[in-house]
């Protein structure tokens, strides 16, 4: 694939060189907008890092430079790319309670995500609250809850979380 991307302030855009931007969108990467795709600070730099793309005036090691400047940045870099390797389909999330969305392999143009992805950090203080909040949100929405947590070398460790309610079995 031939793409060029470009880092417009803040905003990070990729526009289609000898291919349409159909086919970028296809795969689960960016998000629409006109002729253009806008993409994520992560997924630019997994598409640079496997050589989909190439960024005008910045490398792969600048990027992640920049990335890394802010430790959950870095650390939602590592989960997408663990599970975009994976071969899963991977999206931002929508609400602030969760990072990411997940999609079952082969269904992200047919279905819905079916897990949401929190990220956390080792060492983070995580109120109960928050993961309550999570988990009942994810099961109002009918998807699955994952807690992924980033230990301090960068390995990730999932954690599958549900709601136990009275006369809730436990499987």
């Amino acid at each position: 694939m031939d793409i060029q991307a470009r880092i417009n302030g803040k905003t990070m855009m990729a526009e289609a060189i000898g291919v349409s931007a159909e086919d970028i969108l296809e795969k689960g990467y960016g998000e629409r907008q006109g002729k253009r795709i806008s993409l994520e600070p992560y997924e630019m730099l997994y598409l640079l890092e496997k050589s989909m793309i190439t960024v005008k005036g910045i490398s792969f090691e600048e990027l992640l430079k920049q990335i890394s400047e802010h430790r959950q940045g870095f650390s939602k870099y590592l989960v997408y790319k663990d599970l975009r390797d994976r071969g899963y389909v991977v999206k931002e999330g929508i609400e602030p309670l969760y990072s990411l969305r997940l999609y079952e392999k082969g269904t992200f143009s047919t279905s819905p995500a079916k897990y949401r992805i929190l990220i956390l950090n080792e060492g983070d203080d995580v109120r109960v609250e928050k993961l309550k909040n999570f988990i009942v949100s994810s099961v109002s929405q009918e998807t699955n809850s994952v807690v992924a947590v980033v230990d301090r070398r960068g390995e990730i460790i999932y954690y599958k979380s549900f709601l136990i309610t009275s006369g809730s079995k436990i499987e």
